[in-house]
């Protein structure tokens, strides 16, 4: 049942001032607490004083020729020490095929332009197109771990290479950091549906790089994984489209030779051996790292070992445990944690911190994507320890944690206990799907 309408008058007319009154206005909220505590609250946006932000100066990373001061620069300057010569056993799908976007020239085009009282003009422009390539996964493979100088002895070669002229080549990328290849031959052809081979088999290898694109199954590619591990020490699955991209190539290269034994930097600078421990479900677990940020030691429980010396301690975890630590530990102690607080400037340098205590800062160590860069709060819990010397120690280990562009979002020292080959736990990345 509805009222007339005339002169906006009726239910209708009602219902709806009735529903835009009970709409939540901000604008009339913030009103009425200015108005409450006008004499408490700063309209004005907090600004942090110049003197209170410091950034870290110090550190470096020792590379292959020289030092840098961020992991992409291996590709110029070489892994500090190099995998040597490793043997990469090459897994892929049958008839599967994969697309890619190449440079297909310019396109020109002519506009005309008239403006008052000026006679006509034109102007002439260009665009640049792309035409899509397909490549089947045994060319893909071919392209990426197969010396150009070979593939152009065969009439199939050369049709790769016209057909990929600017391609971003796993092999060069791999020979740049200093590191060598090998292929076990055959390769494996398996069945995308079923999983079983068509040609070759599983062999010994350090590598076995799965190609695995979206078409096979999960499950498939589990056992895969299975009949692959007890030959080869590291199975790497691989999306097609990891392949096509030139910083997808390079962060797999990189990680790879990690895997493979390969130590692209050490740190520089800096003077502490770290002892990190994270209270996790199962209790404690402990890293120990050498001032160059290698991992010499690690295990459960609180370590029993002789330390070596100058220790420093990094801790994650809650209060109660600490405390635990706290009365176990007669080394300087830092706490390390992930906060929610976000730095309001997007564009803020790396390794810059806010001294919020005398004992406590808050350090811009990981670029927050996506998103707005979070803090990560660094305070000295005991010890005759600056904080300007843990805030650098904790800087320069995300940069270990983390991979060739990106820094890691904890430092290496108290990250998840994953990273192992000394121990309890798995080989670092062993099963990251790239």
């Amino acid at each position: 049942m509805e009222a007339p309408k005339a002169g906006g008058s009726g239910v209708r007319r009602l219902s709806q001032d009735t529903f835009w009154e009970s709409q939540f206005n901000f604008k009339d909220l913030e009103d009425k607490v200015r108005l409450i505590f006008q004499g408490v609250l700063d309209p004005r946006p907090w600004r942090i004083p110049a003197e209170r932000l410091a950034s870290v100066t110090h550190g470096a990373l020792r590379m292959g020729q020289g030092l840098g001061r961020e992991p992409k620069e291996v590709l110029q300057k070489g892994f500090f020490r190099p995998p040597g010569r490793v043997i990469f056993h090459l897994v892929f799908p049958h008839e599967i095929s994969v697309s890619l976007k190449r440079p297909a020239g310019q396109t020109p085009s002519h506009i005309k332009f008239r403006t008052r009282a000026e006679p006509e003009w034109r102007e002439s422009r260009s665009a640049y197109t792309k035409e899509e390539v397909s490549l089947d996964a045994r060319e893909l493979l071919l392209r990426h771990f197969v010396d150009e100088s070979l593939l152009e002895r065969r009439y199939e070669g050369k049709r790769l290479l016209t057909l990929t002229p600017s391609f971003p080549r796993f092999l060069e990328v791999w020979g740049r950091m200093g590191a060598s290849l090998e292929l076990q031959l055959p390769p494996l052809v398996y069945d995308p549906k079923t999983g079983e081979a068509i040609k070759g088999g599983p062999l010994p290898a350090d590598i076995a790089l799965l190609l695995a694109p979206e078409e096979v199954a999960w499950k498939v590619l589990q056992e895969l994984h299975a009949a692959l591990e007890v030959s080869a020490r590291i199975v790497q699955w691989v999306k097609p489209s990891t392949l096509l991209e030139r910083p997808h190539v390079h962060e797999l290269a990189y990680n790879l030779a990690r895997k493979a034994g390969g130590i692209p930097f050490l740190l520089e600078g800096l003077t502490h051996n770290v002892l990190g421990i994270v209270h996790t479900r199962d209790g404690f677990f402990w890293k120990l790292l050498s001032p160059e940020g290698r991992l010499t030691d690690q295990g459960w429980d609180l370590p029993q070992r002789t330390l070596p010396y100058p220790l420093v301690v990094h801790f994650r975890g809650g209060d109660e445990a600490l405390e635990e630590v706290l009365s176990w530990a007669q080394w300087p102690l830092v706490r390390i944690k992930s906060t929610r607080l976000r730095f309001s400037q997007k564009g803020l340098l790396l390794g810059t911190y806010l001294r919020a205590l005398p004992e406590l800062a808050y350090l811009h160590a990981h670029p927050g994507h996506p998103g707005w860069p979070k803090a990560l709060s660094v305070e000295v819990v005991q010890g005759n320890l600056r904080l300007e010397e843990a805030v650098t120690q904790v800087y320069w280990l995300t940069k270990v944690a983390g991979g060739l562009y990106h820094p890691g979002a904890l430092p290496l020292s108290v990250a998840d206990p994953e990273p192992t080959g000394l121990g309890k736990g798995k080989a670092f990345g062993e099963k990251r799907y790239p």
